[in-house]
């Protein structure tokens, strides 16, 4: 992951973040797709801060940021009727809102907890018969034609400044 930090007047930071964001499963709750389905993509972030918490000490200070992550579905088995299908998606654009609380542990260092709010949208699904060669109409019609999900996720982890590791800064 690459972060770059920029200071603002009042003291606080812009930092972008660039990296590569995996979750081991979504749930679609639609009964013809797979149970858990594998989403990952590449990851583009902005966090505004730090700023202090109110009524804690100077070691606490919180970030807001959006971002999002650039996804897409390939290839997965799913099951309509009687029928074996695979399910491929176009790539979209999952915006996601970030806030997150840190401690500074010692200088450069620093322990996090998050959440961040996602909203994923795939306004077009297209479906493959894996036997037949063609699905016919009745199942067709029974397949959704977008997905939607809106999740909420937490984060828990461990942060340092990157510029010690380098010699010479």
């Amino acid at each position: 992951m690459r972060v770059d930090t920029k200071r603002l007047d009042g003291g606080g930071k812009v930092t972008l973040v660039v990296g590569y964001q995996h979750s081991a499963f979504y749930r679609f709750g639609r009964a013809e797709l797979p149970a858990a389905v594998p989403v990952g993509g590449v990851l583009l972030a902005s966090l505004l801060g730090p700023y202090p918490v109110p009524f804690a000490g100077k070691r606490f200070q919180w970030f807001a940021g959006a971002g999002g992550t650039v996804v897409r579905l390939s290839g997965l088995a799913a099951r309509a009727d009687t029928l074996e299908l695979e399910l491929s998606t176009e790539r979209t654009f999952a915006p996601e809102a970030t806030i997150m609380v840190m401690f500074a542990v010692a200088s450069g260092y620093r322990a996090f907890l998050g959440a961040s709010y996602q909203y994923l949208r795939f306004g077009s699904v297209t479906y493959r018969a894996v036997q037949a060669e063609r699905i016919p109409a009745r199942v067709l019609a029974t397949l959704p034609e977008e997905l939607q999900l809106q999740t909420v996720h937490l984060s828990l982890g461990f942060s340092f400044a990157a510029s010690g590791l380098i010699p010479g800064r």
